[in-house]
Formats: C-alpha cells, sequence, structure tokens
C-alpha cells in the first residue's frame, strides 16, 4: 500500500506542477496581451494584423523562420480556429526538414485529420494531451512567440514578441506543463479505462463529493470494493482527492460536464 500511495503522489505532483505551468502560461499570455492594448507603444511587442490573411501570412513567416524547434499549444480544433488550420500543417513540413516540433493540446483537439496527420510517416512531430487549461501561443527557437489572449482566437487577437525574457519565460512554463502531459496512445489506454461503465458511475460520485458509504450503497457493492474502484482511478488520474479526480476527468473529457 505504501507503494501505491507513493506512485499515487508522484502523480499528483505532476498532475499539480503542469496545472501551475499552465496556469502561469495563461496569466503571461493575458497580461501580455493586456500590456500591449493598455500601455504606451513597446518595441518588444506588436499587434497581429487585424485582417485574417496578413496575420496568417505573419504566422506562416514565423514558423518557416524555426531552424531548431517549434512549440504550439491550442485548445480549439482546426475546425474553431483558422491559425490552427494553418499552423499545423505549416508545423508538419517544418518537422521534415528537420525541426524539432511540439503541439500541446486539449483534448478536444485530438481525432482531428490535421491533428493526426502530424503523426504520420515523415513526420518528427509530437503531440500530447493536456488536462489543464490551454492557451493558444507560437513558440519558434525560443526566439519569438506568438501569444493570443483567452477567447480570442480569430487573426489579430494577440501579439508577437521578441523580448528574450518574455519568450524564455513562456517557453520554459510551457515545458512544464509539457513534460507533465499525455501521450496520445497514454490518453487513449486512460480513456479506454475511464469510460468504462463501472469507471463512470464512480467518478460521476467522486465529482459529487458523495461519501464512501453512500456510493458503495447505490452502487450496490461493498464498501471494501468501492474504494478499491476509487484508488484504483485516482491512480490512473494522478489525482490528490477523490473530487479532484472527478474534475480533472471532466478537464480531459472523459466524463461529461454537469
Amino acid at each position: 500500500m505504501a507503494g501505491v500511495s507513493q506512485a499515487g503522489r508522484s502523480a499528483a505532483d505532476r498532475h499539480d506542477a503542469v496545472e501551475q505551468s499552465l496556469l502561469q502560461a495563461r496569466e503571461l499570455i493575458e497580461h501580455t496581451v493586456s500590456l500591449h492594448r493598455s500601455g504606451p507603444e513597446q518595441r518588444s511587442l506588436a499587434p497581429l494584423p487585424s485582417e485574417q490573411e496578413p496575420a496568417l501570412d505573419l504566422v506562416r513567416k514565423v514558423i518557416d523562420s524555426a531552424q531548431y524547434s517549434l512549440t504550439f499549444s491550442t485548445p480549439v480544433s482546426v475546425d474553431d480556429c483558422p491559425c490552427a488550420a494553418i499552423v499545423l500543417p505549416e508545423m508538419c513540413r517544418a518537422s521534415r526538414r528537420g525541426v524539432m516540433v511540439r503541439v500541446l493540446c486539449s483534448h478536444r483537439v485530438l481525432g482531428t485529420e490535421a491533428v493526426w496527420s502530424l503523426l504520420g510517416a515523415g513526420s518528427a512531430c509530437d503531440l500530447r494531451v493536456s488536462g489543464g487549461q490551454v492557451q493558444q501561443a507560437l513558440i519558434a527557437d525560443c526566439r519569438v512567440a506568438i501569444m493570443r489572449s483567452e477567447d480570442e482566437y480569430a487573426p489579430g487577437g494577440g501579439v508577437i514578441t521578441e523580448d528574450p525574457a518574455t519568450v524564455r519565460t513562456l517557453d520554459l512554463l510551457l515545458a512544464g506543463a509539457w513534460n507533465a502531459a499525455l501521450s496520445p496512445v497514454g490518453y487513449q489506454r486512460l480513456s479506454e479505462q475511464l469510460r468504462k461503465p463501472r469507471a463512470q458511475r464512480v467518478l460521476q460520485r467522486l465529482r459529487a463529493g458523495q461519501t464512501d458509504e453512500a456510493a458503495a450503497g447505490e452502487l450496490q457493492v461493498s464498501l471494501r470494493t468501492y474504494r478499491r474502484h476509487v484508488a484504483e482511478i485516482m491512480r490512473a488520474l494522478g489525482a490528490d482527492s477523490r473530487f479532484q479526480a472527478g474534475v480533472r476527468a471532466v478537464e480531459l473529457g472523459l466524463l461529461d460536464p454537469e
């Protein structure tokens, strides 16, 4: 039991780290965009063009300029975001010329043809799934970053910066989130495990905050059996509490919101 507890704690620590990194990245993006909008003109920040084509052309140029690495984080699929529809195929091409490409996305992005093409033959792209709040950002060679504020995925809703401190900070935060995120295979395995009817019933009661005794009674299983199911789910999710397990399952799209 001590080994299981230690493993669960380690997984929980990793999840806490990714959530903290994503929160900090979100705050940095929001602060940077807000700073540009409300403050005086700054050399280190420039707005994205307000018209779609010039904005997308700028995105293409940033990707084409990358020689070593590209990191893209996105919460939305190509169907919902013109920028993502451009970025993903361009990054796939960049990987074929030797650029290291990483894509951090939410579960909503999985299943789209553009995303899975990143993992196709001849591509060196790497994709991971985060359960936290993912903001849209693009970083090239830890040299230039394009950032968009929350709910502003249309072109023109963000800024581009070459400020070394800002780009480096964002790159480090996304790297932390990346290290704690799930591979597509890992996400699929977790999905298969937690979408089973029994697991779904347990998760619903964890999210509702029911006591073990009440939940076991509703599910008509022994208290020992119910607690074993809970331990398995918490370990799989890396959750530190029963309620947290329910919340994380929702964040990962593995349990429908109430």
